[in-house]
């Protein structure tokens, strides 16, 4: 139930809102200061092109390498039986 109280808060609430300035720094306030892992992208929203986040590239895990493999030669088999890539080009 809604009291009048509770209106009046509601509307001072709502008469005093943010300014542009002040949203602004509370997201920097809030955003994480020490980063624990590298990111190419997070660098480019910094205004930052960190090409060692890239290269070498990770070596990739065993395990992961042969479900991978395994995931990719289903996925051929299933192009090669259901894609047409020829009327894909044609018909756009």
């Amino acid at each position: 139930m809604i009291t009048a109280v509770g209106i009046r808060t509601m509307a001072n609430a709502e008469s005093r809102l943010a300014n542009k300035q002040e949203a602004r720094d509370v997201a920097d306030a809030a955003r994480e200061q020490e980063w624990e892992k590298r990111s190419f992208a997070r660098a480019l929203f910094g205004d930052r092109f960190d090409l060692d986040a890239l290269w070498p590239p990770p070596a990739p895990d065993p395990a992961e390498r042969e479900r991978a493999e395994e995931w990719l030669e289903r996925l051929t088999e299933f192009s090669r039986a259901h894609i047409d890539g020829d009327a894909i080009d044609r018909d756009g």
